[in-house]
């Protein structure tokens, strides 16, 4: 028998604290063991309409050639076992049913009816277990097939590091020890890290298990880069899993995953896993991306913000699914030769998306179970990260489509320029504009980037992220969310007695659309004299993107909601008007420049994702 899905056994911790009802919904008869099995007393049900524990039977009706299915199951006790199928639209029947004595260590079999015998409606199957024994307790629980696989699979995990040992470690532990517990499989993975800050120091319990590889620090790019050519070269491999260095992930993720793949008709799909936020583990933060060129943001995540939790939302999100352009690498898994592209020499930020748009995105699916934990991007979002992004992402957007122009990029120039202008927020205004100067030097320049060089650059673009705030901004808090708009600028302008204000009030009273074109032609506020900008510091949302309600403040405070952390801006009246005749510079060698650098990047994409010209990359390390 083959195994597809994992349910309870020793290769099935909850690897993250809070996460325990994505995986099983148990009564107070029952109870997980340290060991990772369930223990029942009498009576006692457990039952998986859960993220991980219900079987999407829709997806692998659709997408793979599995015609038959088993439940598989270990223990000690009497048990009665029930398999439910579920509607999207929450109408639940009976598809097998079985009393069942468990002596040990070997497996009863329960077969399901032919996947063409259960109705088509059918979305999800659902075990539930209840214990007629005194004492009883499941060790393993698997829905496995007889049936031959389509391909043959190998995988190769590849995972890109710089300063992460902490996540890197317990992954690097978490896997090889479910490989061990999974000896079907366990030939068929190998790991290869590639540490692109030179320090890590792998553990007695994974030595001869991983291969260690020493890079320079070519970001996620460069690193992906060099796995996927040595696996390349060496040929054992079929498949290839990209995954980040600082998430936290399930073995059993990478396991249904390669199951999948190992049944499925596309013999060149791909799975993009799902992102779970660490802050709120039972919350989904993405679920595969599609792109839109033409937008200012052009990221489209998919089914943000899906409690896992919630058993009636996951019948439901089978609804919401919708064509993928690309997968995110914090778990990206296809095949080897899918796309004879290389990654994008973009850092971070884009790579995974052009290496999605040019090929690997058509094939791509994903698969309920299958994600991982990653710390939330808020902690990502500085101006750091809005340089690689100004730089990086027109590049992807021009090579997705050929209908990319230079008016589109003029267009999200104006817009996050202005934006983070007008916010005060003159380092990440700064970053932004610095990348979107670097775009504009074209593809020589690009060839020929040092890039532990620009990185070191770009570092110099800090502050306006999230961080703990001193006790002196204890006070400034964000509203309750029912309540965030008390305290606009509309609300606070009808107490005051400012003569200045007082019309300013008038205005804003008369029309929303006069409102704004007063606070353009006030350039934000900052052609308001500091005498007579006098409304109180302001507190909104680090995710906050709405400039209107700084005018007339002097110092405003961004908070994230989900910890309180934040960063504090001031208005800087000479800063902003230097900022704001570069901004207009750039606009202008946009207007004149852009189209010609548009049509060189696009006949240098070959260069820019060749074996040659990463070749060169890793060799400068040893010059």
């Amino acid at each position: 028998m083959r195994v597809l899905a994992e349910l309870v056994g020793p290769a099935v911790p909850v690897v993250v604290d809070g996460a325990d009802e994505v995986w099983a919904r148990a009564d107070q008869s029952c109870e997980r063991t340290a060991n990772h099995s369930w223990k029942f007393a009498l009576s006692g049900a457990l039952s998986f309409n859960t993220y991980f524990g219900s079987f999407p039977i829709w997806k692998w009706r659709e997408e793979t050639t599995l015609k038959n299915l088993s439940l598989l199951v270990s223990g000690k006790g009497q048990f009665d076992i029930q398999i439910d199928g579920w509607t999207a639209w929450g109408e639940r029947s009976l598809v097998a049913r079985a009393e069942v004595l468990l002596l040990g260590d070997t497996p009863r079999r329960i077969d399901l009816p032919p996947i063409e015998k259960i109705d088509n409606s059918i979305s999800y199957l659902v075990v539930r277990l209840f214990c007629n024994d005194v004492q009883g307790e499941v060790v393993r629980l698997q829905y496995a097939t007889a049936d031959s696989p389509a391909n043959q699979l190998r995988l190769g995990v590849s995972i890109t590091t710089f300063n992460r040992q902490q996540y890197l470690i317990r992954n690097l532990k978490s896997v090889t020890t479910a490989l061990a517990q999974r000896p079907d499989i366990a030939d068929d993975v190998e790991i290869t890290v590639v540490d692109n800050g030179k320090n890590v120091e792998l553990p007695a319990e994974v030595e001869g298990k991983v291969r260690l590889v020493p890079n320079a620090n070519l970001g996620g790019a460069g690193g992906f880069a060099r796995g996927l050519m040595m696996y390349r070269k060496e040929g054992r491999v079929s498949h290839v899993l990209f995954m980040d260095d600082d998430v936290t992930i399930c073995p059993e993720s990478i396991f249904r995953a390669m199951a999948f793949l190992s049944f499925a008709k596309d013999r060149n799909a791909c799975i993009a896993g799902a992102m779970f936020e660490e802050e709120r583990p039972s919350v989904q933060f993405e679920l595969g991306a599609q792109w839109r060129p033409f937008e200012v943001n052009p990221f489209m995540g998919l089914q943000r913000g899906l409690h896992l939790d919630n058993w009636r939302a996951l019948r439901e999100s089978e609804d919401l699914d919708r064509s993928i352009s690309y997968g995110a690498w914090w778990f990206y898994m296809f095949p080897v030769n899918v796309i004879s592209d290389l990654p994008l020499p973009v850092f971070v930020r884009g790579d995974d998306v052009t290496f999605g748009l040019r090929g690997a995105g058509t094939s791509t699916t994903t698969l309920h179970g299958v994600g991982v934990w990653h710390q939330a991007f808020m902690y990502k979002n500085g101006p750091f990260h809005y340089f690689l992004e100004a730089r990086n992402l027109p590049l992807v957007s021009l090579l997705a489509t050929d209908s990319y122009k230079a008016r589109h990029l003029l267009k999200r120039t104006m817009h996050f320029g202005l934006r983070f202008l007008f916010l005060m927020r003159y380092n990440t205004a700064e970053a932004f504009m610095a990348g979107t100067e670097e775009f504009m030097k074209g593809p020589k320049h690009w060839l020929q980037i040092d890039h532990p060089e620009r990185l070191q650059y770009a570092r110099q673009f800090t502050g306006e992220s999230v961080a703990v705030l001193g006790p002196e901004w204890d006070r400034f808090t964000l509203p309750p969310m029912e309540t965030r708009r008390v305290g606009t600028v509309s609300s606070e302008l009808e107490k005051t007695a400012d003569p200045f204000l007082v019309r300013l009030k008038n205005t804003v009273r008369k029309s929303g659309r006069a409102k704004k074109w007063l606070y353009f032609a006030a350039l934000g506020g900052h052609l308001i004299p500091k005498s007579i900008s006098k409304l109180p510091t302001r507190t909104v949302g680090s995710e906050d993107m709405l400039p209107w309600g700084n005018f007339c403040r002097e110092t405003v405070v961004y908070r994230w909601r989900a910890t309180g952390e934040g960063y504090v801006v001031e208005r800087d009246r000479q800063r902003f008007f230097k900022l704001f005749a570069r901004l207009l510079r750039l606009c202008f060698a946009i207007t004149m420049k852009a189209p010609s650098v548009i049509k060189e990047y696009r006949t240098a994409y070959p260069d820019l994702t060749s074996a040659e010209y990463w070749n060169r990359q890793f060799q400068k390390e040893t010059v």
